[in-house]
């Protein structure tokens, strides 16, 4: 992109110069001055003897002299004002020639050639342009053989799971497994600080190559945006999402997505439903009047090839900032998995998407690790889903956390569930290494994770790892 926009910037420069070669009226122009200047130190001494010059009215004529110089005692300035005059007029030649370039034909076909290979760059690069800034995760509950469990918010050791046969291991009755994938949604707001973040890190590779002039920041941005929001790269994307489904989904027992599209949610609607036998397919509800154009439309959604029960969304709000008057909402597609002969607890699955920090209202560069919004989102849905029967459960929010889920002790959620008769059994995991692209610098943790919530004390273990996109 970068060595078209150069090729385009250096024939804009020649179609330039061409013009202004050719400029009679500058050359006109610059013997008029000179001899005018020769009359004016032969004969003149004052600026009334100079107005009498020959070529003093033919001067004024092309010339426009604003006024003040025209008094009495402005000669010295008059004269400077002469002598700059071939400077001043061949910059306006230059800008009359540029913009006689930039309409000219000859430019509307180099334009038209170079819109051609940028389009043809940006489907070369379609597939890449559409991978997402999120790692996949693959989460492991492990389920207490008993039924009972000790409580407890540690992690069982994952280098078994990370490295066993996905599929022996997802036929583990004592297992349930869940990829988890923010897609990143291609809408302007969902890529602004992404495209922010990949331009500086391409500047910076830029200023590593010897004798390479770096573009703006803002021009790289520009070139970014406009490329991921291309139908090509949605195209990709697209594609993208449905073989990462296909490729996960008869290898767990449940496949989350967040940031989706209305777009891609009907997609992959209908991609579930002409499986034999169909895939079960959950999304959260459109949300009632976005707030602006280029807004992102933040569903989240759960595909499986196991039967569950689809249940009304869980709602979240969110204050961006301490002072925001108005809340963000928040809709996370929410199923349950019935129990079955080999796991007596029913498991409800949240595909969850919390809010990111407010980066304006810390002051500082990078994000605070977001413990607020997700403890306030873990205590929401822990109340909504109060009404849902009291047997055997075990609740599991998977997904994006935009921060690490086991920064506190989330002693207020524990007390909500005590209230709702559910055991203090929480556990917390997330990949032990970063899981957002280009981020590492500003984000030093992984943002993708998940929390199990038991009312039985029926869980024994929760584990996540990253996973092949």
């Amino acid at each position: 992109m970068r060595a078209v926009d150069e090729r385009l910037a250096s024939r804009l420069s020649e179609l330039t110069a061409s013009f202004a070669v050719h400029d009679t009226q500058l050359a006109t122009l610059k013997v008029l001055c000179e001899a005018l200047l020769l009359e004016a130190e032969a004969e003149c001494a004052t600026v009334e003897e100079l107005m009498w010059c020959d070529s003093f009215n033919t001067f004024a004529a092309v010339e426009p002299i604003p006024p003040k110089l025209l008094e009495s005692n402005s000669m010295p300035h008059l004269l400077g004002y002469i002598r700059a005059t071939p400077i001043r007029a061949k910059r306006r030649a230059i800008d009359q020639a540029c913009a006689k370039a930039e309409d000219s034909a000859a430019m509307a076909k180099f334009r038209e050639e170079a819109r051609a290979e940028q389009h043809a760059l940006v489907q070369e690069s379609a597939e890449a342009l559409a991978q997402s800034d999120h790692l996949p995760i693959r989460v492991e509950l492990r389920l207490a053989g008993d039924g009972v469990a000790k409580a407890g918010t540690q992690d069982f050791d994952d280098s078994a799971a990370s490295t066993s046969d996905a599929r022996n291991s997802h036929e583990n009755p004592r297992c349930f497994h869940v990829v988890s994938h923010n897609i990143q949604e291609l809408i302007e707001d969902g890529i602004n600080l992404y495209a922010s973040c990949l331009a500086s890190h391409h500047l910076k590779c830029i200023s590593l190559e010897a004798g390479s002039s770096a573009p703006s920041a803002r021009d790289v941005v520009s070139t970014l945006i406009e490329s991921l929001l291309s139908t090509s790269v949605r195209e990709a994307q697209v594609t993208a999402v449905k073989a990462f489904v296909h490729r996960h989904v008869r290898m767990c027992d449940a496949v989350c997505l967040q940031e989706l599209s209305d777009e891609v949610v009907e997609v992959l609607k209908t991609e579930c439903e002409v499986q034999s036998p169909p895939w079960f397919f959950c999304a959260s509800s459109k949300i009632a009047g976005k707030s602006r154009a280029g807004s992102c439309d933040a569903r989240t959604a759960i595909i499986s090839a196991h039967a569950f029960l689809p249940q009304p969304d869980c709602i979240v709000s969110f204050r961006p900032s301490s002072s925001a008057t108005v809340a963000r909402a928040r809709r996370y597609a929410t199923v349950t998995f019935p129990p079955t002969r080999e796991r007596a607890a029913a498991i409800t699955v949240v595909s969850t998407h919390v809010l990111h920090p407010s980066q304006k209202t810390t002051g500082r560069a990078e994000y605070p690790p977001n413990s607020v919004n997700i403890h306030d989102a873990q205590q929401q849905i822990v109340d909504q889903l109060r009404p849902l029967p009291s047997d055997l459960r075990v609740l599991l929010l998977v997904g994006d956390f935009n921060g690490p889920v086991g920064e506190d002790s989330d002693a207020s959620v524990t007390d909500a569930m005590s209230q709702l008769d559910i055991t203090s059994q929480i556990f917390r995991s997330c990949p032990n290494e970063p899981t957002q692209l280009f981020r590492h610098s500003s984000i030093p943790y992984p943002c993708d994770g998940a929390v199990a919530l038991s009312r039985s004390g029926s869980i024994e273990g929760l584990c996540c790892h990253i996973v092949d996109a």
